[in-house]
């Protein structure tokens, strides 16, 4: 029975799942002198970062890997800055949005006010939408 099964595993036609290799140890310890300052800047760094291991981060960092890191707390503070903002510029834009319907109604009285009112209105709405975009940016570079 050994033999059925050793002869299967040779088969070159039978294709299975590649053997998994064992982990690369890491046996050899880098020593780093730091002043206090360093070292603060270092540890501040590394908890802003997200990391579970002060290890794993000084190895991305040290090996130039291009691993982005958030920080949780200032995205969901940004996050809730910026939904603040938009829910108030919401207000503001449908707020504007029935000031312009309403100019739109008294639109066949062409006189000078009510073109004045609207070029208003208008210019109003283009200020906020500028801004709301501006905030979409902010969040989409996490600045």
């Amino acid at each position: 029975m050994s033999n059925s099964s050793q002869s299967k595993s040779k088969d070159p036609a039978r294709q299975g799942r590649p053997r998994v290799e064992e982990p690369k140890l890491r046996r050899n310890l880098l020593k780093v002198y730091l002043s206090d300052e360093e070292e603060k800047a270092i540890l501040a760094a590394f908890e802003a970062s997200g990391k579970q291991s002060l290890s794993e981060y000084t190895r991305d960092i040290l090996l130039a890997r291009k691993t982005a890191y958030i920080n949780v707390r200032e995205l969901l503070t940004t996050l809730s800055k910026l939904g603040q903002e938009v829910s108030g510029a919401k207000a503001e834009v449908t707020k504007i949005a029935d000031q312009i319907r309403e100019t739109v109604q008294q639109g066949n009285i062409l006189d000078d006010t009510t073109v004045q009112a609207f070029t208003c209105q208008l210019e109003a709405y283009v200020r906020i939408k500028r801004s709301i975009d501006a905030s979409f940016r902010k969040l989409i570079q996490l600045k």
